[in-house]
């Protein structure tokens, strides 16, 4: 993913524009994806910020698990 605007799961996000934006703007990026994919959630908000909670690890390098 090279602009966060094009968020899936599917991607790594781009590291520096990831982590440029605000938790509040991944986790409505998120949102926007699983509505895009007409995913549907028990609890979309708590779903989301679990995939961000994952993506900034991913976007924080090698330290975590998560991004071997």
């Amino acid at each position: 993913m090279t602009d966060p605007e094009d968020y899936s799961p599917d991607h790594p996000p781009d590291s520096a524009a990831w982590l440029a934006l605000s938790e509040f703007e991944r986790i409505d990026l998120v949102l926007e994806y699983h509505d895009r994919e007409q995913i549907e959630l028990p609890s979309p908000r708590a779903h989301a910020a679990f995939h961000v909670a994952v993506e900034n690890q991913i976007a924080l390098g090698d330290d975590f698990p998560v991004s071997r």
